[in-house]
């Protein structure tokens, strides 16, 4: 009840929670609320047009660029969502997973109260929890498209991520990177283990993080997700007490939901 009592005061004090059901454009400086039904395809559409031009409302942008995340890479101050799981096994699982994360369809289709919609360099997260549906604006960063990664004696892995980062208006202030990776090396310590940053031990201010394990599954396919972010605002540090629980939310349904999804499009023969 507290969480629903901080967001619906979220939507009281802004000045834009009015103007969200009219069809008026969000402003710069205001994420989109509204209370009830999700927001509708023409207000996102609508949100992605004033996203050009905001700037970055935090200075790490691109720091999930520089190598596969771990928490070491998070700047002090920022909570780290960090997981990655199973989600098949083989080239066709790949090649369906990563192409299907370029488009966003690979989240879009595993759950239903959240959307990612990307348009040029513009992109909106539109989530609907605690009865209130948001609309958050990003920037894409960057995509990394089938990319190697090859140990001494020659075993890869194959990888694709793509990372946007948090703007002006938005609840957060941080970043996110989502990545598809195929394990070609089954043997324990391969270039999985290595690129992924995996320790013996959870590693500090990284609750989300998984053990070890990922580079014994032979052939596996993975998807990690991995972010930091802080809250940005009056209204990100009233909605604060939230938006950690729906991090925690989006990673786990995706676990749950995303393996069957894959399978199932590689089994109809899905590209």
């Amino acid at each position: 009840m507290l969480i629903v009592a901080l967001l619906n005061l979220c939507i009281l004090v802004s000045p834009h929670a009015s103007t969200a059901a009219s069809g008026v454009r969000p402003s710069a400086s205001i994420p989109m609320l509204k209370v009830g039904q999700r927001h509708s395809d023409d207000a996102i559409f609508d949100a992605l047009g004033t996203i050009k031009g905001r700037p970055p409302n935090h200075p790490f942008v691109r720091g999930t660029l520089l190598r596969y995340p771990t928490s070491s890479m998070a700047p002090s101050s920022y909570m780290v969502n960090h997981k990655r799981f199973l989600i098949g096994h083989g080239e066709k699982a790949y090649h369906f997973a990563s192409r299907a994360l370029l488009s966003w369809q690979l989240i879009n289709e595993s759950l239903e109260w959240i959307r990612i919609d990307r348009r040029g360099e513009a992109v909106t997260t539109c989530a609907k929890a605690y009865g209130v549906s948001a609309i958050n604006p990003c920037l894409y960063q960057y995509e990394l498209i089938d990319q190697r990664a090859a140990r001494p004696s020659g075993r890869e892995v194959v990888y694709t991520a793509v990372g946007y980062s948090t703007v002006k208006g938005h609840l957060l202030a941080g970043e996110e990177r989502f990545t598809v990776a195929w394990n070609q090396t089954p043997r324990k310590g391969g270039p999985v283990s290595r690129i992924f940053g995996l320790r013996k031990q959870r590693p500090a201010n990284d609750s989300d993080s998984e053990g070890d394990g990922i580079e014994s599954e032979k052939d596996g396919v993975w998807f990690e997700v991995y972010s930091y972010s802080r809250p940005s605002g009056v209204l990100g540090r009233l909605a604060a007490v939230a938006v950690r629980p729906l991090q925690r939310r989006f990673a786990a349904d995706l676990a749950a939901k995303m393996p069957a999804y894959v399978a199932k499009a590689v089994k109809e023969g899905g590209d």
